[in-house]
C-alpha cells in the first residue's frame, strides 16, 4: 500500500513546477530527485520532519532495491518486486 501511495506522490510531485530542477542537475533519476521531493514535501506538503526523515530512508531502500530508475521507467511491476523482498525479510505492515 505504502508503494502505490509513493507513485500517487510521485505523480503528484514531477508536476509540480515548485519541484521542477533549480540545482542543475539534470535526468530523472531517483537520486537526483529524491532531495528535491524531500524539500517539496517538508515546506510545500508540510510533512512533519520525521516523515521526511522516513521519506529519506524509504527512498534510500527503494534505489537500493529496484534500482536507480528514471522515473519514467517505473512500472507497478517495480512495486509488486518490492513488496516480495519486503515481505522476504518479514517486514509487515506500519501501525
Amino acid at each position: 500500500m505504502v508503494s502505490f501511495c509513493f507513485m500517487e506522490i510521485l505523480k503528484s510531485v514531477e508536476n509540480a513546477s515548485a519541484f521542477c530542477d533549480k540545482t542543475g542537475i539534470t535526468g530523472n533519476q531517483m537520486s537526483t530527485l529524491v532531495n528535491g521531493f524531500l524539500e517539496y514535501s517538508q515546506y510545500e506538503l508540510n510533512f512533519s520532519p520525521k516523515s521526511v526523515i522516513k521519506y529519506r530512508e524509504s527512498l534510500k531502500w527503494f534505489i537500493r532495491d529496484i534500482g536507480d530508475k528514471d522515473i519514467s521507467e517505473l512500472t507497478v511491476q517495480d512495486f509488486v518486486h518490492l513488496k516480495k523482498i519486503m515481505m522476504q525479510r518479514g517486514a509487515g505492515q506500519s501501525e
